[in-house]
C-alpha cells in the first residue's frame, strides 16, 4: 500500500506553502513503542477527517486549521504538526492540506473518488527532512464533521426571519448533533424528530428525517420550512463563535449554541 517516489509536489497555479510548527511529539519516533502509536490520535469524532490503509499499518487524523497527526507502524513515523490552510481545487472539491515539524513534512490529498461506504480516496506524501526521502501512502478516509458541531443548537432564524420564543407554545426548535453516532435529533417547533447525518468537506447531509405527526397550526408552517431546508440537499455549514449557519439553495438556518 505504499511506494517510494522522488517527484516534487506541485499544485498547478499555486505554491503550496507548508507551515512550520514547533509542535512535536514528546519523544523521538525511535523511542516510542510503535504498537501504541495509534493511541496518539484523538477519537474520530474529535477530528474533521481520519484515514487508514486497508491493512491498518498507518493512520491519519486532521483538525482543519489546527493539527495533523500521522503514524506509520511499518516506517516508524510518529508525526504531529500544525495544519496549513486547505487548498480546494476549483469545481472539484479535491482538498489538499499539509504540515511540517522538525523531522518530516506532509502533503495530503483528499480526492472526491469514493472508497468503502462513505470514504474518499486519500494520499499522504511524507518527506523525511534529513534524507529527503519521500514515501507515498494510499488509503481511504472519512469526513467526521467539525468537532465544534457536537452540541445542542437552538434555531434563531429561518431565511432572515427571527424565531421569537413566543411563537412556540412548547419551546423553540432545536437540534442536537451527535458526531459519535452520526445522528441528529431535536424538536422542530411542533414535532420531535431524528435522523442520520453524513459529511463531506464543510458540508453535511441528512438522511430522511423521521418526525412525529402532531399538527400545531402556525408552528407547523415554521417546522415545514425548517425540515424543507434540512431534507432538500446537502447544506454548507459555517460556525462563527457560538453561531451555526446552515445554507443551501432552499434557504438558510441560523442556530445558537446552548450554554
Amino acid at each position: 500500500m505504499q511506494k517510494l517516489i522522488i517527484t516534487t509536489f506541485v499544485l498547478t497555479g499555486l505554491v503550496f506553502t507548508l507551515i512550520s510548527s514547533s509542535c512535536g511529539t514528546s519523544k523521538k519516533a525511535s523511542e516510542i513503542d510503535m504498537s501504541e502509536s495509534f493511541k496518539l490520535h484523538p477519537s474520530a469524532y474529535q477530528t474533521d477527517f481520519t484515514a487508514y490503509d486497508s491493512d491498518s499499518t498507518w493512520k491519519l487524523s486532521i483538525r482543519f486549521g489546527e493539527e495533523i497527526v500521522f503514524t506509520s507502524k511499518s516506517e516508524k513515523i510518529n508525526f504531529r504538526g500544525k495544519a496549513s490552510p486547505e487548498i480546494v481545487a476549483q469545481g472539484s472539491n479535491i482538498v489538499k492540506v499539509g504540515a511540517q515539524n522538525e523531522t518530516h513534512s506532509l502533503v495530503i490529498t483528499i480526492d472526491v473518488a469514493k472508497c468503502n461506504k462513505n470514504g474518499f480516496v486519500t494520499d499522504v506524501q511524507v518527506q523525511d527532512l534529513k534524507t529527503s526521502t519521500k514515501i507515498d501512502f494510499n488509503g481511504c478516509g472519512e469526513y467526521n464533521g467539525s468537532p465544534q458541531l457536537y452540541d445542542i443548537w437552538v434555531l434563531t432564524d429561518i431565511n432572515d426571519t427571527e424565531m421569537q420564543p413566543e411563537l412556540f407554545r412548547k419551546q423553540q426548535p432545536f437540534m442536537e448533533i451527535n458526531l459519535k453516532e452520526k445522528t441528529i435529533a431535536g424538536f422542530g417547533g411542533c414535532n420531535d424528530f431524528n435522523g442520520e447525518i453524513s459529511f463531506t468537506y464543510k458540508k453535511m447531509s441528512f438522511g430522511p428525517i423521521a418526525a412525529t405527526k402532531i399538527y400545531c397550526a402556525e408552528e407547523s408552517k415554521i417546522e415545514k420550512d425548517f425540515f424543507h431546508i434540512l431534507n432538500a440537499e446537502p447544506v454548507i455549514y459555517l460556525k462563527k463563535e457560538n453561531r451555526l449557519i446552515l445554507e443551501n439553495s432552499k434557504g438558510t438556518l441560523i442556530f445558537k449554541k446552548v450554554d
